[in-house]
């Protein structure tokens, strides 16, 4: 075998790593119909164990005595709204709409809370990429830049000549309200 085929990954032979659980073959194993604020808590708690159960696997390459070896490492899988709702067999909408139905409220207000906390520990952790979680969970860093003149009035442009030609309709319409005592400073 070249040194090209032994660290190209798909000439490797993945029959000793683990099977990846596909999440759109999950399904709760409990019984019944979701009637009841209980029904669904049971639900997604089930969804939470087989999230932990059932983590996702990377595979990580390395050299040793014997050649190069793949190596299968368990990553946490991060539970999702969409997950979930694959889980239960609903659709987002329907989550959404029962996050403001009184049977189910207080059950998805829990779950969301749940699903939030897991990922951010988890990306605190370093145990899901941080970056992504973040943007997901809206915790994303902005960083807002604010101009101003002098003691915090408007910027004075002396001598600025505006080529009106550019400009579109409601451009001008909009420097045509300006009152004239405020361009002239």
């Amino acid at each position: 075998m070249s040194d090209v085929a032994e660290i190209d990954p798909f000439a490797a032979d993945w029959s000793d790593q683990p099977e990846q659980p596909r999440v759109w073959e999950a399904a709760r194993k409990s019984a019944g119909a979701l009637e009841t604020g209980e029904d669904l808590r049971k639900g997604v708690v089930e969804y939470f164990e087989w999230v932990h159960a059932n983590p996702l696997f990377e595979d990580v390459v390395k050299n040793s005595r014997d050649g190069i070896v793949h190596e299968a490492v368990a990553k946490m899988r991060a539970p999702t709204i969409k997950g979930l709702c694959l889980f239960l067999g609903i659709t987002p909408d329907r989550w959404d709409r029962w996050r403001s139905h009184e049977t189910y409220k207080d059950v998805c207000a829990w779950a969301d809370d749940t699903i939030f906390t897991m990922k951010f520990e988890g990306a605190a952790a370093g145990l899901l990429n941080p970056n992504i979680i973040m943007r997901e969970l809206g915790l994303a860093e902005k960083t807002e830049t604010e101009v101003s003149g002098k003691d915090g009035g408007p910027i004075r442009t002396l001598g600025v000549t505006i080529d009106v030609s550019r400009l579109t309709t409601e451009q001008l319409e909009a420097i045509a309200t300006i009152p004239l005592k405020s361009i002239a400073g």
